[in-house]
């Protein structure tokens, strides 16, 4: 007659040393019994433990390779011991506690399907998720006919006015450079300010202020958009590409060829202290941008660096020092950290978080962060509908009136603004 012992997950089983005499149930590191090994036909196991739970999952939709969290109850801290799946399709968990599973998506069919969690042998099936294979990015192009925008020469910088209305700067090596309000209903640009030589190749609006990067004359300035003057707030800024301001308004300035980005207390001119100094590893500077987080990113010869509020410095697209020679590489698309770059152009963060950049190859990219930030990201390609390129882009910019397109851009050789949405 057989015998049998059952023997609770919590337990241990564990067999004498001298010749497997004997069989002990360990608990809680104490013997709770004891059998003779030749007295044992058969063992039985008995898994007690709690089944887990799926109260929800956040979001509904979600991308192939996004997170996706799954509240509940009962799950294990160890990551290994929770088994998710989607489709049957086996997601990696990214972090676990007992009430809430962290998850990337693994790559699959567009579809729904419900979540499945397995945790100690026993399976919970969950709500349905909607699973999408990436975003659809279309471009609009003759959005705007540069060409009927005075004579047609170098705009190749655009910011939005508060009230929807877009600023056009237009400037060259033989014109007096001239910004434009252009408005929508008419499709005329009256002019509202010109000046000589001042070559302002990046604009940023603040309140009713729009800051002015002046090149050549090495001065950081600031238009003020009720009067239409203009005011030099700092001097000695030679190459100088870029001016933008943090959530607490004080101004920074993109210095390209000293590979520095310097920041000054307020919108003052003064107080100037060293942000970025890349002349090292990267040797020039061409763009720079804040994100939602308050992140300074800044576009090099052939990385993206992102500088934390805290002053953190990190690289979240190529790679300092890596080259131009992997023309091969030059229109990667993929991991954010494998991406090659070569001489930046132009950079722009939209209120969804989108990073927008292109660099001399004329290609337009788009960064989306990945489940833990940046340097997971995915880096797409953004192209007209016929696959061919946006041309040169000058600057990028945001309408915030409006979610009917993600952004705007310019590209000053085309001489057009194409209109660029994500779904």
């Amino acid at each position: 007659m057989k015998k049998y012992i059952l023997i609770l997950a919590a337990g241990l089983l564990a067999t004498s040393a001298v010749a497997q005499e004997k069989v002990y149930l360990i608990k809680n590191n104490t013997i709770v019994a004891t059998y003779d090994r030749a007295n044992v036909d058969e063992i039985m196991f008995e898994n007690n433990l709690p089944t887990p739970t799926i109260t929800s999952v956040n979001p509904t939709t979600v991308l192939v390779g996004k997170k996706l969290t799954i509240t509940g109850t009962n799950f294990s801290t160890d990551r290994a011991a929770n088994k998710v799946t989607i489709n049957d399709v086996a997601c990696n968990v990214a972090s676990a506690t007992t009430t809430q599973l962290d998850v990337i998506v693994p790559t699959m069919e567009p579809g729904s399907y419900p979540v499945v969690v397995t945790v100690n042998e026993k399976t919970v099936t969950g709500p349905v998720v909607e699973v999408k294979n990436g975003e659809t990015i279309n471009v609009w192009e003759g959005i705007i006919d540069i060409t009927k925008i005075g004579d047609g020469t170098g705009v190749h910088a655009i910011e939005f006015m508060a009230d929807g209305k877009l600023l056009l700067l237009s400037s060259d090596d033989n014109n007096p450079n001239v910004i434009y309000s252009f408005d929508w209903d008419s499709e005329v640009a009256t002019p509202l300010y010109t000046g000589t030589k001042t070559w302002y190749w990046f604009a940023n609006r603040v309140g009713n202020k729009l800051l002015l990067p002046s090149k050549p004359q090495g001065k950081m300035e600031v238009m003020d958009l009720t009067t239409n003057t203009i005011t030099t707030l700092a001097t000695d800024l030679p190459q100088i590409l870029r001016v933008c301001t943090d959530a607490n308004g004080n101004a920074y300035a993109l210095l390209r060829d000293a590979a520095k980005v310097v920041k000054f207390n307020g919108m003052t001119g003064e107080g100037m202290t060293d942000v970025l100094d890349a002349k090292a590893t990267d040797g020039q500077l061409w763009d720079m941008c804040f994100d939602g987080d308050g992140n300074l990113l800044v576009f090099g010869n052939c990385a993206i660096y992102c500088i934390a509020p805290d002053g953190t410095k990190t690289t979240i697209v190529g790679a300092t020092g890596q080259g131009s020679t992997d023309a091969d590489l030059h229109d990667y698309m993929g991991n954010a950290g494998e991406c090659k770059i070569q001489k930046g152009r132009v950079i722009f963060c939209d209120s969804k978080g989108y990073v927008w950049f292109q660099d001399q190859w004329n290609i337009l990219r788009v960064l989306t962060k990945g489940a833990t930030g940046y340097q997971d990201g995915n880096v797409k390609i953004v192209s007209r509908q016929d696959g061919s390129k946006l041309g040169e882009l000058g600057q990028i910019a945001e309408d915030p009136t409006t979610s009917a397109h993600e952004v705007m851009a310019v590209s000053w050789n085309l001489k057009q603004v194409f209109a660029i949405s994500i779904e």
